[in-house]
């Protein structure tokens, strides 16, 4: 077995009284004009392209544009502070599958935790984020992965869109930005086998759950870790697992809603079968048909 790939570093700046590296150097960029400044900054941090974000140690050949500039950060406190919004606000972050690997485990969420944790504080300057699902296997593939946890994108627009009760201006969205898995498995196996692509499909889902607020799961946002997980089966089903406290133990409870009923928020057709299922039960006070299952 291979040794696992060393940890990278984050961008971490330690808080202590900074002081010229060349004390009698003289300053260049920040002493130009605040306008020239802010035009170099965008010419460095922002990109054209969506920043990729993938798992690199399976993928560790493609980097985005910005890789050779970062360690302008580190050279002056100032810069960092002041082109760090830049860096942020200008580009739109994507998360995806590295393009030369078709595993179970590797999916284009994987890597938003971390992410995270790296952005930190600077959380509330990103405007844009996509989720390219372009590079899952299709639906009969043997290494399919059809499920996906919203959780954390679920309060990363909860935490940005919402907060302070203002109308921010942010953004996530499920993408087809193609670059399909080139597997000799899929050759034979059609890209969609719906007529809703993955992403309209995931779209209109996280639009439902998430943004229209409809099973008021948003509420539950201000308590740490009272909701669980929030996963999506692009083939089956919905299912939103909360945890409850009785007497100091963790007991944990799923409710599986049917896609088809979060459709009917966003206005899509539902079929005359789905109503024909004996074990579909109307929630009066959620004001939904849910799954009933024990």
């Amino acid at each position: 077995m291979t040794a696992p790939p060393p940890a990278v570093a984050l961008l971490t700046l330690p808080k202590v009284v900074s002081s010229p590296a060349y004390p009698n150097a003289l300053p260049f960029l920040t002493s130009l004009p605040a306008e020239l400044e802010t035009m170099i900054y965008q010419i460095l941090f922002s990109a054209e392209e969506p920043i990729t974000l993938a798992e690199r140690q399976l993928d560790e050949n493609e980097k985005h544009k910005l890789h050779p500039v970062m360690p302008c950060l580190r050279t002056y406190r100032q810069i960092y502070s002041e082109a760090i919004s830049i860096l942020y606000i200008d580009n739109t972050w994507m998360f995806t599958r590295p393009s030369n690997f078709c595993d179970q485990d590797c999916h284009p969420t994987d890597c938003i935790s971390t992410w995270i944790e790296e952005v930190e504080s600077n959380m509330n300057l990103i405007k844009r984020v996509i989720v390219d699902v372009g590079r899952t296997c299709p639906s009969r593939c043997r290494r399919s992965v059809s499920i996906y946890d919203m959780i954390l994108l679920a309060k990363m627009d909860w935490t940005n869109a919402r907060q302070a009760g203002e109308d921010i201006e942010f953004e996530i969205t499920f993408e087809d930005r193609g670059g399909h898995l080139g597997d000799p498995l899929h050759r034979d196996i059609a890209p969609s086998l719906s007529p809703l692509s993955e992403a309209d499909f995931l779209n209109n889902v996280f639009r439902s759950l998430v943004i229209e607020n409809s099973l008021y799961l948003f509420q539950y946002n201000r308590f740490e870790k009272v909701l669980d997980t929030v996963k999506l089966d692009v083939l089956a089903q919905c299912c939103v697992a909360y945890k409850t406290l009785f007497r100091n133990s963790s007991s944990e409870e799923k409710v599986k809603i049917d896609l088809h009923l979060l459709f009917q928020r966003a206005f899509l057709a539902l079929t005359d079968s789905f109503f024909a299922s004996p074990t579909m039960k109307y929630h009066p006070k959620l004001d939904i048909w849910i799954n009933g299952m024990d």
